[in-house]
């Protein structure tokens, strides 16, 4: 398995997880479907988060092999022993959206794991922890071949 190959499986396995259906917002959801709505010239007039009622959802719901999918995808996070860099890679993985090899926001991972680095130092643990994952899996096939 190569870097690239562990980045798009991580980046794919927190998309799905974030894609999944929140059961508090559904309850919130349903609650405010019930009032009448009355007083709009417009849809999204009177709303002061500018959403509309019937808006579809942002994120499409995920199948059922990418759900499949996740859970190994994510045990490999447990492949690192440091749980600093877990959190790390995690939250690198998260904010990019569902788009692996694409820009990381730094600042957005910085201010999820609250620390105090530079986007340079971030980048390069998180390269290394990346690595430290594919060489615990080539070393654990090794082993079982």
């Amino acid at each position: 398995m190569r870097l690239n190959d562990v980045e798009i499986a991580l980046v794919e396995a927190t998309w799905t997880l974030r894609r999944l259906p929140d059961p508090e917002r559904a309850v919130l959801y349903r609650s405010n479907t019930y009032w009448p709505e009355y007083g709009y010239d417009y849809p999204g007039a009177g709303d002061p988060n500018g959403l509309y009622k019937n808006e579809p959802s942002k994120f499409s719901r995920p199948t059922a092999t990418e759900i499949d999918d996740m859970q190994p995808a994510l045990d490999l996070l447990h492949r690192l022993p440091d749980l600093d860099d877990r959190r790390l890679v995690f939250w690198a993985a998260w904010h990019q959206c569902g788009e692996p090899g694409g820009r990381v926001p730094w600042a957005r991972v910085r201010r999820a794991l609250k620390v105090d680095l530079s986007r340079w130092t971030l980048k390069r643990r998180y390269v290394e922890a990346l690595d430290r994952i594919v060489t615990n899996i080539s070393t654990l096939e090794k082993t079982h071949v």
